[in-house]
């Protein structure tokens, strides 16, 4: 047996020797190495194993009898590397929360872990979402993940930590590592940093809970009071109380009294008749800049971020509206909110009491012994009419609550009372509500005064309640004066406005009601004066352009910029009334020293128009240079008629006709004249009667449309003043005959005596005296007014013949007619053919070869007579051989085409066109009268029966006959 074949045999019979030992066993493991199963899985069991593997990442290679497993990390450990015996401990800041971690995680943001091996993270608190863990390095903070201690825990980003836990930031703070810091503007206190208040401009610097700017006292809710000693300045912070304090106070205080003084002096010694209507300019500009200042005064309130310097006009507004703040008040007493506002609402009364008191005192002074308590009333309804604005937004502060960024509201203007309806709140509620029924008392006192009282009072002519509420309806024009509660109205619900509390519902309601304020004064002119219709338009589109600048500044536009544009419109504004001012000032200084009439022709159109015409070119002739009112030529608005007696004229001349002291207008003139002192003359008729007492008591009843004057301020004892004033003016008779020497005489008498004009005046008047001409003009020499038309028509047609032919004159009495006539213009008023000396003149030129007689119809009531020669013989002294003559001549006439020409209703140019008409004429070549005559005489039947008489006119005016019967027109 060979070596080999004796060793297998022991192989074969000792296994246990070798079997174990000898042969390699694939389950038995090395460090580093663990069992697996045919599909490559560890497993924990020889039986299941068929291999050993590299223990992964996550497992340690564990000893496990004669062989290894590879087993998982346990929980909070971990192992990173292949073949490794044993894992290792999860180090501080990070976990392992599952079994066979090859790596261990960090603690996320609001986590730590304090130790190692942890399977969990703690949190920073309760609430997760508010928690992160961060570290500031300089200026920088810097989240951290893995954090290893309670210390890495902060709040979040827009929250900050109180009372350990986090809180959000709201607007107005900025939290950063647990700080809240509160941004300029905002405020809360230190207590309840997270309670954020907003702050008015300057209060509160921003910084830590329970900053404020300095002087502030940091106790009193957004800063809101000044700490006991120091007072309010104008950029926020407090500054100590100092003699210059008292003195603002004190010349506050003076101010109003002063105020109150010239305003109810003023009032007192004004007339109502005599305010020009240059210091109506004036006075409706003040009104209306003190109205734009209130205006601004309530944008102010809104909540638009204005840059300087229109805040610093904003807070300047404050204080002229009252604000105890501005004023110091402080510096004198400590007062609560209820006691300030309590106090504001008192100035009301206390205004009116002053009032009273400076009434009193002006009594005293004059030693009246009546109250006159219409001119008190007058004064405070001014007072008030005046600063509504202010006054109703001054009681409305309970009503004003603005809402903070913690959703708590707080009064506007007294920032220490929460809007809440309680306590202090609650107080001032009930005391505005009750201080408010005065405006609206006011507003509805007003209402009825005007849609109701002043209708009916001027029905009763009561000047007197009239002056008592001027103040009310001066200001406008006649039939405008409801205006006055429009524009209360409109006061009133711009106030109202600040009870929105959202910004762009303010803006948008402003602006509606300035835009219905602009139409309807557009649409209307409802002020007096024109340039005030004109500056209140401009300033409405100037508070609209700034309005609109607010929202754009609520939106894109910079603070900056927009708050430049609004102060340029601003500035444009100012300018605007400061013109509006300056031109009524300038029109009262030259209605003062330079009147723009030297002469006002008061007149009755139909009983003295065509004298008032004579006059005014007999004046404008022989002064060159001065102006003669008269209204057919200068009266475009009649409600300015008035005013041109009291503001433009130098001298009042009335020309008295029988008939002008039953015309109302004509009695208004004499009473402006009289109340205004203008200088007056009485060119008396003669047969015009002076006023008598009778007369003057029963006035009323003789003339009832005099009552109608009183919506103009003339009053019935306005008109008894002017009529017993009117005995006392300087008269001058009017002579019977009108000729060019007693129109002359006339005219020299009421012009100034020794002026260096005069004689040259006089010299002028002196080349007007009658000429013997070849073109006379007939006129009835006792009409006055016929007269004076043919006057007129002279002096208009010669300077277009002058250098072509004869000048025409007017025939006078005791002259005949010119046996060389050719052409002659026979002025045909009422009566006229019953004239003795007309009837002689057309007798004469009856029988003239060679004249021609052109009609000129100068009154508007001219009728032809009638040619029936059975009543002529009735009307007419004519011997029969000149009566039928004179009848014929009649029916010449008016054969001829009819000149109009009517001096006391034409303007001056009408006059000069037809004047031109009448140079033609002369020219024409007509049949003369004569030759016509003798032509009619053929006609028998015409001295028998009524003729139908047609009479051609060039205007085609209807003329009619005695009879009532139409005369034909030829157009």
């Amino acid at each position: 047996m060979s070596s080999w074949d004796s060793a297998c045999e022991w192989l074969k019979a000792n296994p246990d020797y070798w079997s174990d030992t000898w042969v390699p066993d694939k389950t038995v493991c090395s460090q580093g190495r663990g069992i697996v199963d045919l599909q490559s899985r560890f497993v924990n069991s020889r039986e299941d194993a068929v291999d050993c593997a590299i223990c992964p990442a996550g497992r340690a290679s564990v000893k496990m009898q004669v062989t290894r497993v590879c087993s998982l990390c346990a929980r909070g450990s971990y192992q990173s590397t292949f073949g490794t015996t044993e894992c290792e401990l999860c180090e501080p800041g990070t976990l392992a929360s599952a079994e066979g971690s090859s790596q261990c995680e960090q603690c996320g943001l609001g986590t730590y872990a304090h130790e190692p091996g942890r399977t969990s993270c703690e949190r920073c608190g309760v609430q997760e979402d508010m928690w992160t863990t961060s570290q500031e390095i300089g200026s920088r903070v810097i989240e951290v993940l893995g954090a290893t201690s309670e210390t890495f825990c902060t709040c979040k980003a827009g929250s900050f930590l109180w009372q350990g836990a986090c809180q959000s930031c709201i607007e107005g703070s900025s939290c950063q590592t647990n700080r809240i810091e509160l941004i300029p503007g905002y405020f809360s206190f230190s207590e309840s940093p997270g309670s954020v208040y907003r702050c008015k401009d300057g209060h509160c610097p921003g910084g830590p809970p329970g900053t404020c700017a300095p002087g502030r006292d940091p106790s009193t809710l957004a800063c809101t009071k000044c700490q006991r000693g120091l007072r309010s300045s104008g950029e926020g912070h407090c500054e100590p109380c100092g003699s210059g304090e008292y003195a603002i106070l004190a010349v506050a205080s003076l101010g109003i009294i002063c105020g109150i003084v010239f305003l109810h002096v003023g009032l007192m010694g004004e007339i109502e008749a005599s305010q020009t209507g240059a210091l109506v300019v004036v006075s409706s500009s003040l009104i209306q800049l003190v109205t734009i200042l209130q205006m601004l005064s309530v944008i102010g309130h809104f909540a638009i971020d204005w840059q300087e310097p229109l805040t610093s006009l904003l807070h300047l507004l404050e204080m002229l509206s009252l604000d105890l703040d501005m004023l110091s008040i402080g510096c004198v007493t400590d007062m609560g909110p209820v006691a300030l506002f309590s106090f504001r609402v008192l100035l009301i009364p206390l205004v009116m009491l002053i009032a009273v008191i400076v009434h009193l005192g002006y009594l005293a002074v004059i030693r009246s012994r009546t109250f006159q308590a219409v001119h008190l009333l007058r004064t405070c309804g001014t007072i008030f009419l005046m600063f509504f604005i202010m006054l109703f937004s001054m009681l409305l502060a309970p009503f004003q609550c603005s809402w903070h960024p913690n959703g708590l509201a707080t009064l506007k203007d007294y920032g220490m009372v929460y809007c809440n309806g309680q306590g202090e709140h609650l107080q001032m509620f009930i005391i505005g509500g009750i201080a408010c029924l005065v405006p609206a008392a006011f507003v509805a006192v007003c209402t009825w005064i005007v849609t109701s009282e002043i209708p009916r009072r001027l029905a009763r002519s009561d000047a007197m309640f009239l002056r008592t509420f001027s103040f009310l309806i001066r200001r406008f024009r006649p039939g405008t004066e409801i205006f006055s509660i429009l524009f209360l109205m409109r006061n009133a619900l711009l106030v109202l406005i600040l009870i929105v509390n959202v910004t762009s519902g303010q803006l948008m309601l402003f602006s509606s009601i300035l835009c219905l304020n602009l139409f309807l004064v557009a649409f209307a002119k409802p002020w007096r004066v024109m340039v005030c219709n004109f500056l209140d338009g401009a300033l409405s589109v100037g508070m609209l352009l700034i309005l609109n600048i607010g929202c754009l500044s609520a939106n894109e536009l910079s603070s900056a910029a927009s708050s430049m544009m609004v102060v340029m419109f601003l500035v444009v504004m100012a300018i605007a009334i400061l013109v509006s001012i300056s031109v009524g000032s300038a029109r009262y200084l030259q209605q003062k020293y330079r009147k723009q009439f030297r002469f006002f022709l008061c007149h009755h159109k139909v009983a003295s128009g065509s004298m008032a015409r004579l006059l005014k070119m007999k004046l404008d002739q022989c002064l060159p240079g001065t102006k003669t009112f008269i209204d057919c030529d200068d009266l475009s608005d009649l409600t300015r008629l008035f005013a041109y007696v009291a503001e433009d004229t130098e001298t009042f001349l009335i020309l008295g006709s029988p008939a002008i002291l039953t015309r109302k207008w004509c009695i208004g003139e004499m009473n402006t004249a009289r109340s205004n002192g203008v200088k007056t003359f009485l060119l008396a008729w003669p047969n015009f009667v002076a006023p008598d007492e009778a007369f003057i008591l029963n006035y009323a009843n003789m003339v009832p449309d005099i009552r109608e004057l009183t919506k103009y301020g003339v009053s019935l004892s306005n008109v008894e003043e002017t009529f017993r004033w009117l005995s006392g003016v300087g008269r001058i008779e009017l002579p019977d005959l009108i000729t060019s020497e007693s129109i002359s005489n006339t005219i020299m008498a009421f012009t100034d005596a020794g002026s260096p004009a005069r004689t040259s005046f006089a010299w002028k008047l002196g080349s007007f005296e009658e000429l013997s001409t070849d073109y006379p003009i007939l006129a009835d020499p006792l009409n006055t007014e016929s007269m004076a038309a043919a006057m007129v028509l002279a002096d208009l047609l010669k300077p277009r013949l002058l250098g072509g032919m004869e000048v025409p004159s007017v025939l006078t009495v005791g002259k005949d007619l010119p046996t060389s006539a050719k052409v002659s213009f026979i002025i045909c008023s009422l009566n006229c053919f019953q004239s003795e000396h007309l009837q002689s003149w057309l007798l004469q030129g009856a029988r003239l070869p060679m004249l021609r007689m052109i009609p000129v119809i100068a009154e508007e009531g001219f009728v032809i007579p009638n040619v029936n020669i059975s009543e002529a013989r009735k009307a007419f002294s004519l011997k029969q051989e000149d009566l039928e003559l004179y009848l014929l001549a009649i029916k010449a006439i008016f054969q001829e085409i009819a000149l109009v020409f009517l001096p006391q209703s034409y303007s001056h140019l009408d006059l000069e066109l037809r004047a031109n008409q009448a140079a033609m004429r002369l020219t024409s070549t007509p049949r003369p009268l004569s030759e016509k005559v003798m032509q009619l005489a053929k006609s028998a039947s015409f001295l028998s029966t009524p003729a139908q008489v047609k009479v051609e006119v060039e205007d085609g005016e209807e003329l009619r006959s005695d009879d009532g019967s139409c005369v034909e027109h030829v157009f």
